[in-house]
């Protein structure tokens, strides 16, 4: 389903294996508020799911060829929450979106950088990156590796399993996912 491709963020509770994701798509579980706002340049996409609300703000700063997630988490019960989140994005190689997709990523080299969180595509001698601001616990870089086999963004392997694997290198199917826990 081209529509659960992209770029995603999942939160997922560590106590009950439940997950979701902070837009609707891909994992599309009903939350008990979810609204979407858009302003000159950003979207905001509220929800709340278990009594966990999320805030997420995507926007692209002005001369930067750049895009910023900003997600901010509030637990609204009394009870201390474990939560697993996971960033996920697929590799955009096209210089152009008119230009054909193409399948055959193998060529990309694909490292993880510890003190930056962060992990880091050669793609043509040209570099993108995917960070967080947050320690890391694991990440990937293989999309089959994420979503599992016979599987797609609406329930990643990675995910229902708490666990990315630390896959990288040349030979994988280029995507990129960052594991953090919060508390």
């Amino acid at each position: 389903n081209t529509d659960n491709s992209g770029k995603f963020i999942y939160v997922r509770d560590n106590k009950s294996q439940e997950f979701w994701s902070c837009g609707w798509k891909p994992v599309c579980k009903k939350p008990l508020f979810y609204e979407v706002r858009q302003g000159i340049g950003y979207t905001n996409i509220t929800n709340n799911t278990q009594d966990i609300i999320t805030s997420l703000i995507v926007f692209v700063p002005n001369e930067e060829p750049v895009e910023i997630w900003q997600l901010r988490i509030k637990n609204t019960t009394a009870e201390p929450r474990s939560l697993g989140i996971f960033s996920y994005l697929e590799w955009e190689t096209r210089r152009n979106i008119s230009e054909p997709v193409c399948k055959e990523k193998g060529f990309e080299n694909v490292t993880f950088n510890r003190d930056l969180s962060a992990l880091i595509a050669e793609i043509n001698g040209e570099f993108s990156f995917h960070s967080v601001s947050k320690e890391i616990k694991t990440f990937t870089a293989d999309r089959s590796a994420f979503l599992g086999s016979y599987r797609d963004a609406s329930k990643p392997r990675a995910v229902e399993k708490g666990m990315c694997f630390g896959e990288k290198g040349r030979y994988v199917d280029p995507a990129a996912a960052l594991q953090m826990d919060v508390e």
